[in-house]
């Protein structure tokens, strides 16, 4: 017959075990949760859809916390956040983008507070969304919550940190320096190293025979060619492939121009397509509109043809097809 000793010996030792476990268990501290939430924000994503909407609202947020603001009022800063929804996001209507959405669901995310929800009415079939009027009305307040304020304020390169996350997973690396002016952080932000597959790059340009697809830019400093990029159709955060398939030799002037959707390829005719929106006096931009139908040599390899379905979506979710300025919705 067992000793009391001994009955209750593995029971000790397995307790022992799962408190040692329960110490050694790493629990996320506030920083890392806020970090952990901003890769995180939950995004509307649909057939490589690009939702940039809460990821454009955040950095607002931030470059107004640089600035001593810890809360937004909703009606004061509608139209400029349309603005950026429309410039870094929306491309395939010239209706405004609905500004409330994100200022009103960013409170679901960990790290955003909407203040006064009693004093809201909600829309028509929308039992928990407030109408646009009646965020306009009662001049709705959201802003960080404020365990993130405190955190915010107590380490000042939380905020960099996490404006060079939202940049990398919400944009390509050649717009970071338009976003982060349009929001208005400040000038001293280090941006974020995009992590190049070296391999791509070269593929590309070699296929291309590192020559530009849009002007037949071929410069060179010596052997070294100089100013020529290889550039994403459908950009690696929202899935495309490092595949030559996948990307286009270009100078850096117009690959910053096709990430910007001033230009796009027809996924037809493989043809230059130039936005109704771009427009310039110059000769520089002149020249740009005179390529307008003109179609791009292709590579010799077959399988190295761009993929009309990374074409279409460029078309789909990058190209302005839109001209003119933004109307704002007044709808309710």
């Amino acid at each position: 017959m067992m000793s009391i000793h001994q009955q209750i010996s593995p029971i000790l030792r397995k307790n022992r075990m799962l408190v040692k476990s329960a110490a050694t268990r790493h629990i996320p501290k506030p920083r890392e949760k806020f970090l952990v939430h901003i890769r995180n924000i939950s995004v509307f994503r649909r057939d490589g859809q690009r939702a940039v909407h809460k990821p454009l609202l955040t950095l607002l947020a931030l470059a107004r916390f640089q600035s001593g603001e810890t809360k937004l009022v909703f009606p004061e800063i509608e139209q400029q956040l349309q603005t950026l929804i429309w410039e870094f996001g929306t491309t395939g209507t010239s209706k405004a983008p609905n500004a409330h959405y994100p200022f009103w669901y960013l409170k679901s995310d960990g790290f955003w507070a909407v203040e006064d929800l009693d004093s809201l009415s909600t829309r028509k079939g929308k039992s928990s969304e407030p109408s646009i009027a009646s965020m306009r009305t009662n001049r709705v307040i959201a802003g960080f919550n404020a365990q993130t304020v405190e955190l915010l304020a107590d380490d000042p390169g939380l905020c960099h940190e996490a404006a060079q996350i939202l940049l990398s997973n919400a944009f390509p690396d050649t717009l970071h320096l338009d976003v982060l002016i349009a929001v208005g952080l400040d000038g001293d932000f280090v941006l974020p190293s995009t992590k190049r597959d070296h391999r791509f790059r070269e593929d590309v340009m070699r296929a291309y025979s590192y020559t530009c697809v849009v002007c037949g830019y071929d410069g060179r400093i010596g052997r070294n060619p100089v100013g020529i990029e290889a550039a994403h159709i459908r950009w690696i955060n929202v899935g495309g492939p490092n595949k030559v398939c996948n990307g286009f030799c270009m100078c850096s002037l117009h690959h910053k121009l096709f990430d910007s959707g001033a230009i796009t390829i027809d996924a037809e005719n493989l043809t230059i397509i130039v936005s109704k929106s771009f427009n310039g006096l110059g000769e520089p931009a002149q020249l740009l509109q005179q390529l307008n139908g003109k179609k791009i040599s292709l590579p010799a390899l077959a399988d190295e043809h761009p993929h009309r379905a990374h074409l279409e979506w460029h078309w789909r979710q990058v190209f302005r097809k839109n001209q003119g300025a933004i109307i704002t919705d007044n709808v309710a």
